[in-house]
């Protein structure tokens, strides 16, 4: 049932987690997708290490089981973090597929460049602040406008005079050569989520991630033991499954999220050339 709802999903998400996974290996990856409204963990992986390969077979054998049940897996997207090994799988073995980075991850990573620089004891500083921000904000600006968003980031960003100038300028060639420029390893088209007003991370797979952690309580679980979790969390997911067929309501939205969310839409209306005749 799992291979089959995953392969009917037109978008489906990954995400590894290390610390509860059996010393024989690296990471439990699990890859979920969302079935009537709500997110369920339809396929897991006990992976040896982090490598394109590993990654490459592990595509193979899903594909290989939804051939054996008659079915494709083939989604038309994958919405993951930013690792690179991940990426190069997908696009050898989905190369018609759509890749979504995790907007979450997207602001992590900038975060953790202005980190390095030593730019958050800057943070206070409005101009500082502004340009830190305006550069999350791309991943929410039209694709074909990023390149007239960035002169304007540019030219209100901290002057040569500014204490800071060095490290901004730093940080700026770090957006331009990762995110912004053609021969980037992340394209725009990845990390942008311009209109995209459904799941823009992978957070609801990493709350599912802790949550196991949580409930397991210890780091490198026997095989056995976290073979019977997972075991109990599939019957969980097929009694949860037929609540839904039968007519039960998903879980609604979080009151934040939702607001977050009309407040998207709202600005995204706003946009003149983004309203509809």
């Amino acid at each position: 049932e799992t291979i089959s709802i995953l392969c009917d999903s037109p978008a489906v998400f990954i995400d590894g987690t290390f610390k509860v996974v059996p010393r024989l290996f690296t990471q439990l990856y699990t890859l979920p997708s969302f079935y009537k409204g709500q997110m369920f963990p339809l396929a897991f992986f006990l992976l040896p290490d982090k490598g394109k390969e590993t990654y490459c077979r592990m595509f193979r054998m899903l594909k290989d089981h939804a051939s054996a049940i008659g079915k494709v897996f083939a989604p038309l997207t994958f919405q993951l973090d930013f690792e690179v090994a991940t990426l190069r799988a997908i696009q050898h073995e989905f190369p018609l597929s759509a890749i979504k980075g995790c907007n979450f991850h997207f602001n992590q990573c900038l975060w953790r460049k202005v980190q390095s620089l030593g730019l958050v004891s800057f943070y206070s500083d409005p101009l500082v602040k502004k340009l830190i921000r305006s550069c999350s904000a791309l991943s929410l600006v039209p694709l074909e406008r990023i390149d007239d968003a960035w002169p304007e980031i540019d030219a209100d960003s901290p002057p040569a005079e500014h204490p800071a100038h060095e490290r901004v300028e730093a940080f700026k060639t770090y957006v331009i050569q990762n995110w912004l420029e053609n021969a980037s390893v992340f394209p725009r088209s990845m990390w942008n989520h311009f209109g995209n007003f459904g799941a823009r991370t992978t957070n609801h797979v990493e709350a599912w991630h802790s949550a196991l952690s949580r409930t397991i309580r210890k780091d490198h679980v026997n095989i056995f033991e976290l073979i019977k979790f997972l075991k109990k969390q599939e019957d969980k997911g097929k009694a949860d499954r037929l609540l839904l067929r039968a007519g039960q309501a998903p879980p609604k939205l979080s009151p934040k999220y939702k607001t977050l969310n009309e407040r998207l839409i709202r600005l995204t209306d706003e946009l003149p050339e983004w309203r509809k005749p």
